[in-house]
């Protein structure tokens, strides 16, 4: 090598270290975004979606066939409740056991569901005759006593619930449909469940707004009653729950 080819690569040296300082530091935050290697459960991440990435359950294990069995019904006395705070279940069964399994509803890769506690019945007396007013065909199963409590866990994630009762003796098994909410929640996109239209469409006890053994519809209805319709009437909801929850963003109420 010549002296005067020496000094050449001398002279571009210092023109080339600049380069590769300069390319890597980018290349060092381009190849390692922390947000995108922690994920939904991650630091900084969305609970909704980081709930939606949990494993489901089959839905030949948590669904029902239409609305369910007729020798096991039941409803809950709130149709929301708040993480932390709990739910009472009236029931309405001659089974000697059951069994009650509670679901959270959403995507689940596709299975629609994901099984996130159990409750376990209380004994309580044959369940008295539903109220019905004959001037309104209102049916209301108000006094039906209270077959066992979800204490709900704080850190339940919000969204559509269902508990499925299930009797072994007959496998009659239906759903008890209700919401669980996260008051504290600062999400910027709401899910409002259409609770008011699923009443209007139960026909529990032969009558809803739009049909009736006595007056050919109700004039008024109760919400104290199983959902003689599928899922109690969330046939638009239920669909749309799996596809909010795909969206990963969407907080529920």
């Amino acid at each position: 090598m010549t002296r005067r080819m020496a000094r050449q690569r001398l002279r571009t040296l210092p023109a080339t270290l600049a380069l590769v300082l300069l390319i890597l530091p980018i290349a060092v935050v381009v190849s390692a975004p922390a947000s995108a290697e922690a994920g939904p459960c991650g630091a900084g991440g969305n609970e909704i979606a980081c709930e939606n990435s949990q494993p489901g359950t089959d839905p030949e294990v948590w669904d029902i066939e239409g609305a369910g069995s007729a020798d096991i019904q039941g409803f809950a006395a709130d149709i929301s409740v708040d993480a932390g705070g709990s739910i009472d279940f009236k029931i309405d069964t001659d089974a000697d056991d059951y069994t009650i399994t509670i679901y959270r509803t959403g995507w689940y890769q596709g299975k629609g569901a994901r099984e996130v506690d159990t409750v376990e019945p209380v004994d309580t007396p044959p369940q008295p005759e539903c109220r019905r007013d004959l001037t309104t065909d209102l049916y209301d199963c108000g006094e039906w006593a209270v077959s066992a409590t979800w204490d709900v866990p704080q850190t339940a994630v919000s969204g559509v619930y269902v508990a499925r009762l299930h009797r072994a003796d007959t496998d009659g098994a239906s759903h008890i449909t209700f919401v669980v909410r996260d008051d504290d929640s600062d999400s910027d996109i709401l899910f409002q469940t259409s609770d008011t239209t699923w009443h209007a469409y139960n026909t529990y006890g032969g009558s809803s707004f739009y049909q009736g053994a006595l007056h050919g519809r109700s004039a008024t209805t109760a919400p104290s009653r199983p959902g003689a319709s599928p899922r109690a009437g969330t046939s638009t909801s239920h669909p749309n729950t799996p596809w909010c929850a795909s969206s990963s963003e969407t907080a529920m109420t």
